[in-house]
């Protein structure tokens, strides 16, 4: 029994402890971040749309000249090598697709951010002081 209390009680202050603990600061994202991962994706985009036309292009003239000599020699016997590197290339350039899409995506975020600093009149007696302070502006686009 005292040490089922001990437990319950062990609990407790393991509990109020963990509590009282500050929470991890939450990582915001800059709009200069939104840029480079957008930039990045880009350029990968851009990566695989290029190796998917170099692959397509060897599978089409693999299949193009697998075809010519089997009329020439008349084997009846096909390879699909050909046919497979022309649906690996298309799967490659399809694969581009949506990278494009979160390039534009994260590049629309960035610029719906910004951090400028904005101006205000402060009075200080008969005069007017103009004191700036940091603002965020997010612009919606509707």
């Amino acid at each position: 029994m005292k040490f089922l209390i001990f437990i319950v009680l062990l609990s407790c202050v393991v509990n109020c402890y963990s509590q009282t603990q500050p929470l991890s600061p939450v990582k915001t994202i800059t709009a200069g971040e939104y840029f480079q991962k957008s930039r990045q994706q880009k350029a990968l985009a851009w990566v695989l749309l290029g190796t998917g036309v170099i692959v397509l292009g060897v599978g089409a003239d693999i299949a193009i000249s697998e075809s010519i000599v089997s009329d020439v020699f008349g084997n009846g016997s096909s390879s699909s090598n050909g046919a497979i590197l022309i649906l690996g290339g298309l799967g490659v350039m399809a694969g581009s697709i949506p990278l494009f899409n979160a390039a534009a995506r994260n590049k629309e975020k960035a610029m719906s951010l910004n951090i400028n600093k904005q101006s205000f009149y402060v009075p200080s007696g008969s005069k007017f002081y103009q004191k700036a302070y940091p603002a965020v502006s997010l612009k919606i686009s509707l």
